[in-house]
């Protein structure tokens, strides 16, 4: 494949999330030995995606409209019918899904016509929410669904190890970009943080409730995001007892340096994660961090910084102290990861994993 490659990049979404900011890093590098198309299903999208030398397409129809995975198999058909007597003439494609559904339209539309990866964070196991049998029968759905594609693009190695051992798909590794984060400019006592979409996954009123006992030694939670809960979440806010909460909406990175201390602390309690960046630029901050014990949380946090139940986070948080700096900084160098994932796009780029 030549230095010149040509790629075609679906953007499979219907939210401006860490996901879709990681693939706007990676057109980036790829526009820089590619000839790069983004198609887009939303003009959400456009100012993320408007990157030098690519070029920017809105299908028609809405032809990746998001829904459950019936419209998105319509959708495919639909699609793969629109392209028939198209000049798509990739060298290969990247569809960018947040979850393997929103994969299945552009899968089953290039399925055998052109390479595909599909760039996913993770695997969303229907089974702790569904039950064994209904878990286990969509579960082996969206494994089908993920061999209409070559290869899985992912971003650590634990989710690669899972996404192979359940599809049996090769995975590429690469690391998503974190931002080496300013010193924090003022100092005070701690406060609990959440960063992150207010929606049913990240679990925020259950946190709310675990959070709210007479010995927690913190006295305010920072909410920083938006979404469809959030008005739900204000409501909840309002009849705790022990800890104030404060909505803040999105925070910009500088904002975000401007208002977090090394003494605050992290808090996730997600159904479901991949690699929370939040994670990584926190403890780049010498903060602390206190996750549930999930596997995307495994590979980037301590078994002490984790949890499993109400009294157990409770108990972790009492142990704490909001005047205290933890100085905890991330053991990943910055320097190595940026390098690893050169390597990586320049593998995609010269076609090196479609001989293996």
């Amino acid at each position: 494949m030549s230095n010149f490659a040509s790629v075609g990049v679906f953007i499979c979404s219907r939210v401006v999330g860490g996901h879709e900011h990681q693939m706007a890093e990676i057109v980036k590098d790829l526009s820089l030995r590619a000839h790069v198309t983004i198609y887009l299903n939303s003009s959400i999208f456009k100012d993320l995606f408007s990157i030098p030398s690519t070029t920017i397409v809105e299908l028609p129809n809405k032809l990746l409209a998001t829904g459950k995975l019936p419209v998105h198999f319509w959708n495919g058909l639909r699609l793969r019918r629109f392209l028939k007597h198209a000049d798509y003439k990739y060298d290969f494609i990247i569809v960018s899904a947040g979850a393997v559904e929103a994969g299945l339209t552009v899968g089953l539309a290039f399925w055998k016509r052109v390479p595909m990866y599909l760039y996913l964070p993770f695997f969303y196991d229907r089974i702790p929410c569904w039950g064994k049998f209904f878990g286990f029968v969509y579960n082996q759905i969206l494994i089908h669904v993920c061999k209409l594609f070559d290869f899985i693009i992912t971003i650590n190695r634990i989710q690669a190890h899972v996404l192979t051992s359940l599809t049996g798909i090769k995975t590429v590794i690469v690391p998503n970009l974190i931002r080496d984060v300013s010193e924090p400019i003022l100092k005070r006592a701690g406060k609990l943080v959440f960063i992150g979409r207010l929606d049913h996954q990240k679990r925020v009123d259950e946190l709310l409730q675990w959070i709210d006992f007479p010995e927690n030694p913190y006295g305010e939670i920072l909410i920083m995001g938006d979404g469809p809960l959030r008005k739900n979440l204000e409501n909840t806010a309002h009849q705790m007892e022990y800890i104030k909460a404060t909505f803040t909406g999105w925070l910009s990175p500088e904002d975000q340096d401007r208002t977090l201390v090394t003494n605050d602390v992290l808090l996730l309690n997600s159904q479901l994660e991949g690699e929370p960046l939040v994670i990584r630029e926190a403890k780049r901050r010498g903060m602390n961090i206190l996750g549930r014990d999930i596997i995307g949380l495994r590979g980037i946090t301590r078994p002490t910084m984790r949890y499993k139940s109400c009294e157990e986070l409770r108990m972790k948080l009492v142990k704490l102290n909001p005047k205290d700096s933890y100085n905890f900084k991330d053991c990943n160098n910055l320097d190595h990861r940026l390098n690893y994932r050169h390597l990586a796009i320049e593998r995609l780029i010269n076609g090196y994993y479609f001989n293996n």
